[in-house]
């Protein structure tokens, strides 16, 4: 299980908004109270132990912007509990696939789709890492998915590859086992005639 302190940011635009094209667009900015009156996708993320912490409804900080041209920028901080499948097979030289995924569970990709943002869809802190692993690779996708009695859902991926830390291996493991065992080598070095010394 990986802990994520991520902050999502959902971008749309409502079609229902009336506005004029000459007129420079003018923004409201709020928080639960706005959300609570606008709507929003009813997205999850499978791979967290609380699937639904995206629902509105939440107690998680967020922000809103609202502007006058129909677009709806959210800003939402959260933390997650990823769920993720290791492969120990190379221990302790392997790597790990880590994967993040938002989905929408109520509207198919005919009436919803999800995208990343063309312009920095993913930003990581400078300070970002997990204990004992080096971020190596991140993949994003924008797949859909099939279910056989609902439909076909957009879903958005990212994938982190992480190279676990060998150092503290070395120091903590090998060379106190090599050590031990080139001592354990020094009785055959003693002559049979000095048994009293083996």
């Amino acid at each position: 299980m990986f802990h994520y302190d991520i902050e999502v940011f959902e971008n749309k635009t409502s079609q229902s908004m009336g506005y004029n094209k000459w007129v420079k667009p003018k923004a409201e900015k709020g928080g639960h109270w706005h959300m609570d009156r606008i709507w929003t996708p009813s997205l999850h993320i499978p791979t967290n132990t609380q699937p639904d912490i995206l629902r509105s409804g939440d107690t998680n900080p967020v922000l809103a912007h609202i502007r006058s041209d129909g677009k709806v920028l959210i800003s939402k901080r959260i933390l997650l509990n990823g769920l993720s499948q290791m492969d120990f097979t190379y221990y302790p030289l392997d790597k790990q696939l880590c994967d993040i995924e938002i989905e929408s569970n109520e509207l198919s990709d005919n009436y919803l789709r999800l995208n990343w943002a063309e312009e920095q869809p993913l930003a990581m802190s400078t300070e970002f890492g997990w204990n004992g692993y080096t971020l190596i690779d991140h993949k994003l996708n924008s797949i859909k998915s099939l279910y056989s009695q609902t439909g076909t859902f957009c879903k958005l991926t990212v994938t982190f590859t992480l190279r676990r830390e060998f150092g503290h291996f070395i120091l903590d493991i090998y060379i106190p086992s090599i050590l031990f065992v080139i001592s354990s080598w020094t009785s055959f070095w003693v002559e049979i005639p000095a048994a009293p010394a083996r």
